[in-house]
């Protein structure tokens, strides 16, 4: 993957507290492409959030896209990940998705705007 700036519009945005630090959630481009390469498209990971028994691998792969913006740009993605992995709490599942839920129906709600 390229290190590029995120400036894609429309861009949805939500904040997430990871190990008593605060970080922002972004659903831009850079997001998007990589949700698409782990879930064979956007759809199908939201259809992820909504499936009970894939929301744990949705909400991590969510997490991890919308912090993309923070990755160094000398580490690859998986590299990254592993970080953003190491750093979650199970306990806190409920706020993470809550965090999601609210980037996602940001994002469809622009959307509406921009088609």
């Amino acid at each position: 993957m390229i290190d590029t700036p995120d400036v894609s519009t429309p861009r949805a945005r939500s904040s997430i507290t990871i190990a008593g630090v605060s970080h922002e959630l972004r659903l831009g481009f850079r997001a998007l492409k990589q949700i698409e390469q782990d879930c064979r498209g956007v759809l199908g990971w939201m259809n992820m959030l909504d499936n009970q028994a894939q929301r744990f691998d949705a909400i991590q792969i969510g997490i991890v896209a919308g912090l993309l913006h923070e990755k160094p740009k000398d580490w690859d993605v998986e590299k990254f990940r592993e970080s953003v992995l190491d750093r979650l709490d199970p306990a806190d599942l409920s706020h993470y998705s809550d965090a999601l839920m609210q980037l996602v129906g940001e994002f469809a709600e622009r959307l509406k705007r921009v088609g």
